[in-house]
């Protein structure tokens, strides 16, 4: 593996740890590009709007962690398999996430790819969650079962 590919692979794995274990908006926004426009996305695989939860610029992306915080907590994750494509900049993680409702402590497991795009400074540009498990795992339409009366 060459050193950009380590690079990426390490900071791939490090936002991602980040991101589940808890860290503070702030802390998560240092990870992304100050000179290009960046997004986040957190969707499931057969969603036909491909601009679903897009969260585009420092402000909607900060919106998307605090709506993290505010809600869940991640009690687990786990990493399958790192892909690196050098040549595009590009991450691609496979893995899970165990999520639990704050307000009921009902928790679910999301089975998710994770892509994540670099600039020349290994920053993020781009941040694409897909859950690839059930769509009601997606914690974008997590709905709660204890507050809602729904399973």
């Amino acid at each position: 593996m060459s050193a950009l590919s380590l690079q990426l692979k390490q900071q791939a794995e490090k936002i991602i740890l980040d991101i589940f274990s808890m860290r503070t908006t702030s802390l998560l926004l240092q990870h992304f590009s100050p000179d290009q426009p960046f997004s986040v996305q957190h969707s499931y695989s057969t969603c036909s709007d491909p601009q679903a939860h897009c969260f585009v610029g420092r402000t909607a992306v900060r919106s998307y962690f605090d709506i993290l915080d505010l809600y869940f907590e991640k009690s687990s994750m786990r990493q399958d398999r790192v892909f690196v494509e050098e040549s595009s900049m590009r991450v691609i993680v496979t893995g899970s996430v165990d999520w639990i409702w704050l307000a009921s402590r009902s928790c679910w497991r999301e089975e998710l790819t994770c892509t994540v795009d670099f600039d020349r400074n290994l920053k993020i540009v781009t941040l694409v969650f897909l859950t690839t498990s059930d769509k009601s795992t997606c914690v974008m339409q997590a709905v709660d079962p204890r507050n809602s009366g729904q399973k």
